[in-house]
């Protein structure tokens, strides 16, 4: 959770970012289905984060959206 509070007037944000689930796994034992996993999440979370300082930048919900409403 990212709590950022408003300045002069600006209404405090709050951005929740929920799991459906999760999965625990070994270190130094995954298998190539596992490390292609972990690579897509962390592809996916990138993009996420570029995403969104670039919305920030812009004042408004435009690349991040379809991370919010796209599946």
């Amino acid at each position: 959770m990212m709590i950022s509070t408003g300045d002069s007037g600006e209404e405090d944000r709050v951005l929740w970012v929920g799991f459906d689930s999760s999965q625990t796994l070994p270190e130094g034992t995954l298998t190539e289905r596992q490390e292609k996993w972990i690579k897509r999440d962390i592809d996916l979370m990138e993009d996420f984060v570029g995403a969104m300082a670039k919305d920030h930048e812009e004042d408004r919900l435009n690349l991040a959206y379809s991370c919010y409403y796209g599946y």
